[in-house]
């Protein structure tokens, strides 16, 4: 009986990509900063990710002795795909639904009939049959990870401006 590796279904190779980039200069009554960063990271999970745009620009000029004006633009950018190792204590938790998945469909289920049900048809409904502690449902870790195949961005653009 060969069996289903979940973990040669789910996991993925991962990498990750740092760049930053950052100028500076100005003169005795002007100054200016400007930096950039860009993270990406592939996921431990098929289908997922991360990356982050970040970005920030400071501006300092001495207008009289007695008078500066400073402003400071940060701007970010994050992206999260996919599922993450944790998504609750629960059915949902990913890390926890491969690890804990069975390998094999036994004598009822074929290994393709294991690797496309939703729930594994075999574990018990806790309040049908009245089991304690209650066993939760196994969720089909690779159907979770191809349903969460897409994440929302999320952009912050806070800035400041100052008087002295």
């Amino acid at each position: 009986m060969k069996g289903v590796d979940w973990q040669e279904e789910t996991f993925n190779p991962t990498w990750s990509q740092d760049h930053n980039l950052s100028i500076s200069g100005g003169s005795d009554n002007t100054k200016y900063t400007a930096s950039f960063s860009r993270y990406i990271e592939n996921g431990i999970f098929k289908n997922s990710g991360f990356d982050k745009t970040t970005g920030k620009i400071r501006f300092n000029q001495k207008i009289t002795k007695n008078i500066t004006f400073d402003t400071t633009v940060n701007y970010a950018q994050t992206n999260r795909k996919g599922v993450g190792t944790s998504a609750d204590s629960g059915r949902f938790n990913m890390l926890a639904q491969i690890l804990s998945a069975r390998p094999t469909g036994g004598l009822k289920l074929t290994d393709e009939d294991l690797l496309n049900s939703a729930i594994d048809p075999e574990m018990p409904n806790p309040d049908l049959y009245m089991v304690r502690p209650p066993v939760k449902a196994s969720t089909n870790p690779l159907l979770m990870i191809n349903v969460e195949k897409c994440g929302q961005p999320m952009h912050l653009l806070p800035g400041k401006l100052l008087k002295d």
